[in-house]
């Protein structure tokens, strides 16, 4: 345990020390917290369940690697473990876990139902990503058509909900809502991921630098949304979520 804590980049050790942070901030204010902020606790949980401290260890070759890859290669063996039983379930996890989020955070029951209805779908989407890697795409650039649709969906699960805030009574404030500041950590997150997730398999393959100032870029929006999480459970808001 020891050994793989030292192994990781520094970059790495912030990334987990605030999930587990966070993880510890929603337990400690689980009475103060709304319904579906409380969900939000498997999202870390789901970090370290999806087995991250092993795909960490093949971060130097990340985003793309220039050798040509064969089957028969450890390494290319390597990165399909990677897609198919750590990012790819991963993403799903996550994201079922953010639709039962704005699920228990919409009013509207349409907008409800197809939320929910999103959950089966981004799940056959990850069949089809697997059952087709290398495919579509080269198998080290680790399921950037996926990660995309992922953030496309959630992207628009927050639109949703700016959208519905106009329908509340103009006495409602939404900045001191809790949840008003987690989907905005959650807009900034997946907007990053969606920009720097194309960038990095394009810079992977003509500017090496660009790519790690990329992948460095793409860190800060998940130190952000983690931050933010953090901060609204110990903040005293004057409204629950919806008051």
């Amino acid at each position: 345990m020891i050994d793989w804590l030292i192994q990781l980049s520094i970059i790495d050790k912030i990334y987990l020390s605030l999930a587990f942070v966070t993880t510890a901030a929603i337990l400690v204010n689980w009475n103060r917290l709304d319904p579906n902020l409380k969900i939000l606790i498997l999202y870390p949980l789901a970090l370290f369940a999806s087995g991250y401290p092993y795909a960490s260890k093949f971060k130097p070759f990340f985003p793309n690697d220039t050798r040509v890859l064969n089957q028969e290669d450890d390494y290319y063996n390597s990165l399909i473990v990677i897609q198919l039983n750590l990012s790819i379930p991963f993403s799903v996890i996550s994201y079922a876990i953010l639709a039962i989020f704005f699920y228990q955070t919409f009013i509207q029951k349409s907008i409800q139902t197809r939320v929910l209805a999103s959950i089966p779908l981004f799940w056959f989407l990850s069949k089809v990503n697997t059952y087709s890697t290398g495919t579509w795409e080269p198998v080290n650039n680790f399921s950037t058509l996926f990660n995309i649709v992922e953030s496309v969906f959630v992207i628009y699960c927050c639109f949703v909900y700016f959208r519905e805030l106009l329908n509340h009574d103009k006495q409602y404030r939404p900045e001191k809502d809790r949840t008003f500041w987690v989907v905005v950590s959650l807009l900034f997150y997946f907007i990053g991921n969606f920009f720097i997730t194309g960038l990095l398999n394009y810079a992977g393959l003509t500017d090496e630098d660009l790519a790690r100032n990329a992948a460095y870029i793409g860190y800060t929006f998940s130190y952000l949304f983690y931050s933010v999480l953090i901060l609204v459970c110990f903040i005293n808001f004057p409204l629950n979520n919806y008051e």
